[in-house]
């Protein structure tokens, strides 16, 4: 690969009729085809790019640069075709891909933006695309992220955004990176005001969080179970009169009943939900309990029989969300 500061091969025109790793002699047909004048035989050709392969896709992100000047040592040293050698800075460009952690995401994609201006690949954007859609999932999904992991995720988002657009996937990640900035910013004193939309707020309240959620009901059906005792008389025609008493069991099945997507609104005031079949709104006065559930929450209030139970796509930071807004945050 082409590095001035490589070193290169033995000058073929000392020893023109033998390979200048190997020594062996070329036969006639090497000599027709084009090995004399670079002076390796393909057996070392070969060998050389088997080599330099093993380097490009087991790239060590902490050395990246003393991968690269090996590899341009090896290509002069065997004379690599320019094939080869495209191949190679394309395998350097995935193993450093396959190398990217939740530890090193920062460090990795740093590097390979390095590498990749050094090394001219062709289709390094689209790789660079795979990288950062890789980094944002992993930190995203990092439940020990720091500030700056979720500033530099950001940044990633961003960066995607602007040169290719983003997918589902990365929507949900930025979601989720956003929800943690909020609770970060939150946290350090920060309380975030958004524009709410679809609610009217009161005097003086103020819109912490809005997200797309789901609205429950818990209700109750009834059933009977038992058995019905007497006689049957027929009526002609296929009716027929009984006469008797029938002995069952009240029997009560509780369940959900899909109340309809809408939007959560978490503000100073209130925890509301607002939806084309219905709206709820819980002051946090009235608020005595709120359950923790794999995909959403129940909101226990003073007056009401049954919970309300709203389903969001990442249930533990709407929890930290409303723990920060609740009366008891102090803020």
């Amino acid at each position: 690969m082409s590095d001035t500061s490589a070193p290169v091969a033995a000058n073929p025109t000392e020893r023109p009729d033998r390979c200048a790793i190997c020594g062996a002699k070329f036969g006639i047909w090497s000599r027709l085809n084009g090995q004399r004048t670079e002076g390796i035989c393909q057996s070392c050709q070969d060998d050389g790019f088997v080599k330099a392969e093993a380097i490009a896709k087991t790239v060590d992100p902490a050395n990246v640069s003393g991968a690269i000047d090996e590899l341009n040592a090896l290509g002069a040293r065997y004379h690599l075709h320019a094939e080869q050698e495209s191949q190679l800075r394309l395998n350097v460009l995935q193993s450093l891909v396959g190398a990217l952690s939740g530890s090193n995401c920062r460090e990795l994609v740093k590097e390979f933006d390095e590498a990749s201006t050094r090394l001219h690949v062709p289709d390094a954007a689209i790789i660079r695309r795979d990288l950062l859609r890789r980094a944002i999932d992993l930190i995203s999904n990092n439940p020990s992220m720091s500030v700056d992991d979720v500033t530099f995720a950001s940044e990633l988002v961003g960066s995607l955004k602007a040169v290719d657009g983003i997918d589902d996937s990365v929507r949900e990640s930025a979601a989720r990176i956003s929800k943690r900035m909020t609770i970060e910013t939150w946290t350090s004193g920060n309380a975030p005001h958004v524009d709410c939309a679809g609610l009217l707020l009161k005097k003086g309240e103020v819109c912490h969080w809005e997200e797309p959620a789901r609205l429950y009901e818990q209700k109750t059906q009834r059933q009977y179970a038992g058995v019905s005792q007497g006689i049957s008389i027929p009526l002609g025609h296929g009716f027929r009169y009984r006469v008797g008493a029938f002995k069952g069991t009240p029997i009560d099945r509780t369940y959900l009943s899909d109340c309809g997507a809408g939007k959560l609104h978490v503000t100073s005031a209130r925890i509301c939900f607002t939806g084309d079949q219905q709206s709820v709104a819980i002051d946090w006065p009235k608020v005595i309990n709120i359950s923790l559930f794999s995909d959403g929450f129940s909101v226990h209030r003073t007056g009401a029989k049954k919970p309300t139970f709203i389903q969001v796509g990442e249930p533990g930071f709407t929890m930290q969300i409303l723990s920060l807004a609740g009366p008891n945050s102090g803020s």
